[in-house]
């Protein structure tokens, strides 16, 4: 872990960029970015190389992903998935502001899925699991998710596409995304070749480091043909 990174530190970058964060937040973020800086020397996890950059690039996206998700209509204890968690983006920072339910990180990769458990391990962040798995090949009993999240996992149509099989009734899959949402809120998009069309439940944009960012909720509708 970074010897330098702080949770005072933390705190005061994340302040300086808008987000106020209690001490508990900013000795979690800390550990975090720390253990990511460190990994990131051995295995190439994320663009940035400083903890400094990854709280202020990467784990920025998890606070506004946080205020999102508590204006959507989910349970008290959601089941969530993570598509191709990586270096735990969005998943781990979320955590330290978004407790909710239950939260699986879903990673292929060996190296990743390694980095996750000993972050994890290390943060012990609320009710959070680490399956080294392709989607695919996910047990049942994580079917029926409330929440499906994805950081670049594959393009947001076939994201969708994927995730058809793993939502509950009236689930919703978020994307995360440089671009506005292709529909306003209500309307349909298709993702795939079946007879399933997606409605935007809400779209919203915030700002990182000056950078526009969106996200996008999208939820299942049938349609028969």
């Amino acid at each position: 872990m970074s010897q330098t990174f702080s949770p005072a530190e933390a705190a005061r970058l994340a302040a300086g960029d808008g987000w106020p964060l209690d001490d508990e937040q900013a000795r979690y973020l800390a550990g975090y970015a720390g253990l990511t800086e460190t990994w990131n020397k051995k295995m190439n996890l994320v663009g940035p190389s400083s903890a400094a950059e990854i709280l202020r690039q990467l784990a920025a996206d998890s606070w506004h992903l946080a205020r999102f998700l508590d204006s959507l209509s989910l349970s008290s204890d959601p089941l969530c998935l993570d598509f191709g968690a990586g270096a735990g983006l969005p998943g781990l920072p979320l955590r330290a502001f978004w407790t909710r339910g239950s939260y699986h990180l879903v990673e292929a990769r060996a190296k990743r899925a390694s980095f996750l458990r000993y972050a994890t391990a290390r943060l012990k962040p609320a009710n959070t699991h680490v399956h080294q798995s392709r989607v695919e090949n996910l047990p049942q009993d994580l079917r029926g998710a409330d929440l499906i999240v994805s950081r670049a996992f594959m393009p947001w149509r076939d994201f969708l596409d994927i995730s058809l099989d793993f939502l509950s009734p009236g689930g919703i899959c978020l994307v995360m995304a440089n671009e506005p949402e292709p529909v306003g809120a209500g309307d349909c998009v298709e993702a795939g070749a079946g007879p399933t069309q997606w409605r935007l439940v809400a779209g919203t944009r915030y700002t990182v480091l000056d950078a526009v960012r969106y996200f996008w909720a999208f939820t299942p509708v049938s349609i028969s043909k």
